[in-house]
């Protein structure tokens, strides 16, 4: 995975990255550029620091760019062998604009079911913990729709999925999921009691899970018991990244 390539490779609104080995086309606009500037705005100065020495590519379309690189394709190489198969049933909670799921799809040739989860309407999440507390002094809080974006950003990528809301995605009677990825939502689509509920009902008895759970109120030893723990993947001061699975008696 090389920033280079993808810079070299940029048309218009696209650029491609190479991901185990094959070559992806992400489509964005001006849209996706601005949910990057209001979810990351820590990230502006970093990615214009990098910047100085690629002055002939237009900041905002590096700096989009530059998103992808530093979160999105990370996730992938901690994944490692812990990956959605053909067919399967993936369930995405906190799902962004949907780069994750983008790509993955193009990594499965279109034979994955996707199901992706995202609020409404921004609510500031990153502020309810640490972490987060300097991001006000950063930015004056706009309304953003990332339901919206989201949708925005499959259609622009021709890629499948059903979308939710944290609402919708409880009336649904979702089932038999395979697979969960949760990535830097840290649970805050529900209370934590709450979100292992709704996942021990949509689940597959030999379901995995990938999420990123907050250390606040116990809430990792509270995720491990209604889980079977496997290993912790990444963790930092704020956060664990778990990975479980549903029934205990499958290894």
């Amino acid at each position: 995975m090389s920033l280079e390539f993808s810079l070299s490779t940029i048309q218009q609104n696209t650029f491609q990255i190479n991901i185990f080995g094959k070559n992806i086309t992400l489509k964005f606009n001006e849209n996706s550029i601005n949910w990057v500037k209001e979810y990351k705005p820590l990230e502006i100065e970093k990615s214009e620091k990098l910047r100085e020495k690629y002055q002939n590519i237009n900041s905002d379309i590096f700096l989009f760019i530059y998103y992808v690189y530093k979160f999105i394709l990370p996730d992938f190489n901690l994944m490692g062998n812990i990956f959605p198969n053909h067919n399967e049933k993936y369930l995405e909670l906190g799902a962004g604009i949907g780069i994750f799921a983008v790509i993955l799809d193009h990594l499965l040739e279109g034979k994955i079911i996707l199901n992706l989860v995202e609020v409404e309407v921004n609510m500031d999440h990153a502020s309810k913990f640490n972490y987060g507390a300097k991001l006000d002094e950063k930015r004056k809080i706009a309304k953003i729709f990332p339901l919206k974006l989201l949708k925005e950003f499959l259609d622009l990528n021709n890629t499948k999925a059903k979308v939710f809301s944290p609402e919708e995605i409880k009336k649904s009677n979702l089932t038999s999921i395979n697979y969960v990825f949760s990535s830097r939502s840290y649970c805050f689509l529900y209370d934590i009691e709450e979100y292992s509920s709704f996942l021990s009902k949509a689940m597959a008895a030999d379901a995995k899970i990938i999420c990123d759970v907050a250390k606040e109120h116990d809430h990792v030893n509270k995720f491990k018991k209604e889980f079977f723990y496997k290993k912790t993947l990444a963790e930092n001061d704020y956060f664990a990244r778990i990975f479980a699975m549903k029934n205990f008696s499958i290894s």
